[in-house]
């Protein structure tokens, strides 16, 4: 091939660098509005709690899973969206002594979790993973 044909090819094509793809952009981290909750106690007059889980430039849902539902023992809390979206609500309501962790999940498989313990002195030992 004579260099003005390989010239010619090369503006045809772009260039003649190596080219390499765009680095994917890396998404942003799961914020929480907290990162652990303590009740002192559950049954009537004990309020729920919030959390707010947010994701800057996120599009998509969360998810939500917990160690709070035992083998074996109640359930030591129970956990709902309360409120879809970006930033997405949970409602932590306390139902029995102990302390579990919730993990909050978007479908870029990043994490996020809370520790939530419920007891007469407000603490338990170590979370259930």
């Amino acid at each position: 091939m004579t260099a003005a044909v390989f010239a010619c090819a090369l503006a045809a094509c772009g260039g003649g660098g190596s080219s390499s793809p765009a680095a994917s952009p890396q998404p942003n981290l799961i914020m929480l509005s907290t990162t652990a909750m303590t009740f002192t106690g559950f049954g009537s007059g004990v309020q729920a709690q919030q959390v707010q889980v947010g994701e800057n430039g996120y599009a998509g849902v969360f998810s939500e899973n917990d160690t709070c539902t035992p083998q074996t023992g109640p359930q030591i809390a129970g956990v709902s969206e309360t409120s879809p979206g970006n930033p997405a609500t949970y409602s932590v309501t306390p139902l029995a002594d102990g302390t579990c962790v919730a993990t909050f999940t978007d479908t870029n498989g990043q994490t996020a979790k809370v520790t939530i313990a419920v007891g007469a002195s407000g603490t338990q030992s170590g979370p259930r993973e």
